[in-house]
């Protein structure tokens, strides 16, 4: 079957390097920033769970395609 592709995994994609520079800031002593990167990171865990569960209903409910 074909892979389904969905906004939510396309923007997961995109969000999980805001966790990585939120570190590099607090590393860089931005200390305040701790907090909201830790949420933010526990954020992208829950919508990545999200969209793990949204394409194993896609691929369950989606019609089989005949190999040519």
């Amino acid at each position: 079957r074909e892979l389904r592709m969905s906004s939510l995994g396309r923007w997961n994609g995109i969000l999980y390097f805001v966790p990585l520079g939120g570190v590099i800031l607090v590393e860089l002593g931005l200390d305040f920033l701790a907090d909201p990167t830790r949420w933010v990171a526990w954020a992208l865990v829950a919508s990545t769970l999200a969209s793990i569960v949204d394409r194993a209903l896609a691929a369950r409910t989606s019609p089989r395609q005949e190999e040519p």
